[in-house]
């Protein structure tokens, strides 16, 4: 059988029978094809090559072609643009056999060979296939009938021009029972075909000699059993060693816990009660430390050390003031510090201390949902969860073996149903989450409806346009319109209802259990506090979402190369196991980052993190763009643009998904680690603080608004105090300072 023409430089799959090849008896037959095998251009026909069991062919005529003026162009445009031959034989698609430049025989196992090759300005094809068929044979239990499996399916491709010859009915060479009627000079009596023997290249041209198809047939016996017939074709015959992928791995795995050991030491520092003596703060940090810092340490060191040693007159208190942990090297580079250095770093000190504290002040604030877009961003956690669970569900799959690339379109079509199953998911999560932000009933509504319209929504579009394109080129990539009802039709009756079912659980299940905002540890305040401007370079959002991305693209980036080359290049990838691992790493390393760079945002006294804990694994997809478009593409050659318009779309819309998938995963990341955090938080402690912060900066409108209601015995709340309200700045706005008794209630 052979399949569709393909080439990496156009990435437009062509017809077989478009060019000029030859025809089976009645016309080729076109196989039942997968929706999967649809979408990736997949057209498998019959063709006229017979091959028949454990029989060696010699050169067998196949058919005779003459060239018109049309069919030649067709097939010079294919030469130019690499097209290559895509033959399966028992489901196993065609190796390329040949000769490299130092003569030694190359088999290559991925996007079969070449119709031709060009040579300065002149265009040959390959009209004569050396069909190499290896076989694993099983005796019958009567010893006479024998079982042969095929094992590996080759192709020797060659330009051999053909000529005819009328040999006489007595000369040694000639055969009366070969099945063509005139028999070719240019083909050996009983041998097969080798380079060697070709005197002139098949030179293809408009209305000239005739292309004569011929084709031989090798079976050659092999130790390898059926079972492990395509281990050969997805490892390439180990051409690609595995220890890569197992590499790529443990680089994953190493930043994942240098991330994980940060979030902990993190969460573990600021939970701690703090220090209010900034005096005793040591006036060296690790933290505010320079190299200047460090060579006055090292220069103390050396002194203290090339002392001499005290004597035996030598008192106890002296010598243990000198040389015990009590006299330590930060007091010893001090001791020639003057006294506006220490200042200065005691406001350092001072700095980082508040710095740690700010996140507690923030605690009627942290949970106030986003101020722009909360429906968009609510339906983009759902889309991105479901993905992940599709995405999880089909790698697994391939990891077990259930699907594989030896079945053509089965991954596309297990991702395919896996999505629109886990409509249910995303309509759930994004109802949840929009319900915890206050979201009203049309509110909601609308919500559901981006997630099942938005992402599905873009792809479909992209789709159809861009088969319209194909169809106008030709292509078989272009499915026929009753793939695109059905696609439609799975958008419309299968994803979108289980969206809806999926936020109907959801709503029935808040008003059985109550809503998501009864689990956070803290009440939202009715008046935000206003934002402070960043003191500091990494506080400004969009550096730190830019360093913050480039950490889980880089637990990805070695194993992004063979994913690509499976894609674009048609290449097999069967390290699913690695796959899966590295997929679940960056995933989880996704999540780590996107609970520290939140922590970070807080620090600043900016409780907006939503958005910013979305972005900031998101801008991975960023960085995925930018290494397709500038380091992938060019690797391609791509010489049209609707090849560059395929390219960048697709590559645009696996980006969008990637934002999705960790930009969700992020975000919960960061609200369970925040959830957790302010767990541990005191708001009595957090007033304690902010009241002495307040008497230390001389703010008397603070301190006196806390006198007050201190002496009525009324609970400090942040943000609301009877008439007054306290903005972020820690001031008052309004005059009325009436107690909020202990008698109101809670809602008040």
């Amino acid at each position: 059988r052979v399949n569709a023409l393909t080439s990496t430089r156009t990435q437009i799959p062509m017809d077989y029978y478009h060019f000029p090849f030859c025809l089976p008896e009645g016309g080729p037959r076109l196989e039942r094809q997968s929706l999967g095998q649809w979408l990736e251009g997949s057209l498998i026909q019959s063709s006229p090559f017979v091959v028949k069991t454990a029989v060696e062919m010699f050169c067998q005529k196949v058919c005779q072609v003459t060239l018109t003026e049309t069919t030649f162009e067709r097939l010079k445009w294919a030469i130019e643009r690499n097209y290559h031959h895509n033959w399966l034989l028992d489901h196993l698609p065609s190796a390329a056999l040949g000769v490299n430049m130092n003569g030694l025989e190359r088999e290559v196992y991925a996007n079969g060979f070449p119709i031709g090759f060009q040579y300065f300005d002149k265009y040959y094809i390959l009209n004569h296939f050396n069909l190499v068929i290896d076989y694993y044979s099983i005796a019958g239990s009567n010893g006479k009938d024998t079982t042969y499996e095929i094992v590996k399916f080759a192709v020797e491709p060659m330009s051999i021009h053909h000529k005819y010859t009328v040999p006489s009915k007595n000369e040694s060479n000639y055969d009366p029972s070969e099945p063509n009627d005139q028999p070719l000079a240019t083909c050996p009596y009983r041998q097969h075909l080798h380079n060697r023997d070709i005197g002139h290249a098949q030179e293809i041209s408009a209305n000239g000699d005739p292309i004569i198809f011929t084709y031989d047939v090798q079976w050659r016996q092999s130790d390898r059993p059926w079972a492990k017939r395509w281990e050969i074709y997805l490892t390439q015959d180990r051409y690609v060693p595995e220890q890569i992928h197992w590499y790529s791995a443990i680089n994953s795995v190493v930043l994942a816990v240098i991330l994980a050991a940060v979030v902990r030491m993190v969460f573990i520092r600021v939970t701690k009660p703090p220090s209010t003596n900034l005096e005793t703060t040591p006036p060296l940090s690790i933290n505010t430390m320079t190299i200047g810092d460090a060579v006055r340490l090292t220069r103390a060191a050396i002194i203290s050390f090339m002392s001499p040693a005290p004597t035996s007159t030598t008192s106890t208190n002296d010598s243990n003031q000198r040389y015990s942990s009590v006299r330590t090297l930060t007091e010893i580079a001090n001791e020639n510090e003057t006294q506006e250095q220490m200042e200065r770093r005691l406001q350092q000190a001072e700095q980082l201390q508040r710095e740690e504290r700010n996140w507690r002040k923030l605690h009627g604030d942290v949970f106030r949902p986003p101020s722009s877009y909360p429906a968009l961003f609510c339906a983009m956690i759902g889309t991105g969860v479901q993905l992940t669970l599709a995405s999880m569900f089909v790698v697994v799959m391939a990891t077990l073996g259930s699907v594989s690339q030896a079945n053509p379109g089965a991954i596309l079509d297990a991702l395919l149903f896996s999505y629109a199953g886990t409509g249910a998911v995303g309509g759930y999560i994004s109802y949840r989450l929009h319900a915890s932000f206050g979201g009203g009933g049309s509110q909601l509504q609308r919500c559901v409806r981006m997630v099942g319209m938005i992402f599905p929504g873009s792809v479909f579009g992209s789709f159809f346009l861009l088969n319209m394109c194909l169809f106008a080129q030709g292509s078989t990539a272009s499915v026929p319109i009753s793939v695109t009802l059905s696609l439609l039709a799975s958008w419309l009756f299968v994803l979108l209802p289980l969206v809806i079912l999926g936020a109907f659980a959801a709503s029935k299940q808040q008003e059985r259990y109550g809503g998501l905002e009864e689990h956070y540890p803290t009440h939202t305040n009715p008046t935000p506090r206003p934002i402070p401007p960043p003191v500091r370079w990494f506080g400004k959002p969009f550096l730190s979402i830019c360093i913050a991305g480039i950490l889980p693209f880089g637990a990805i980036y070695v194993e992004l190369f063979f994913i690509m080359n499976s894609i674009w290049y048609r290449q097999y990838y069967y390290m699913f196991g690695a796959g899966l691992f590295i997929f679940s790493v960056s995933l989880a390393t996704a999540g780590l980052i996107s609970m520290l760079m939140a922590y970070f945002q807080l620090a600043f006294e900016n409780h907006r993190w939503w958005w910013y804990s979305f972005a900031c694994p998101g801008a991975t997809s960023a960085y995925l763009l930018i290494y397709s478009i500038f380091y992938y593409m060019p690797r391609l050659e791509l010489d049209s643009l609707l090849a560059h318009v395929i390219y960048l779309v697709y590559m645009f819309l696996v980006c969008m998904a990637v934002l999705m998938m960790f930009g969700s995963l992020g975000t919960l990341s960061a609200l369970y680690f925040l959830i957790k955090l302010y767990s541990t938080l005191e708001p009595e402690q957090v007033d304690a603080e902010e009241e002495a912060d307040a008497r230390e900066d001389g703010d008397e409108d603070y301190v006196v608004m806390v006198d007050t209601l201190r002496s009525s015995r009324s609970p400090i709340i942040t943000g609301a105090t009877g008439g007054a309200v306290v903005d972020r700045q820690d001031q008052v706005v309004g005059e009325d300072l009436t107690p909020i008794t202990a008698s109101m209630d809670e809602d008040a």
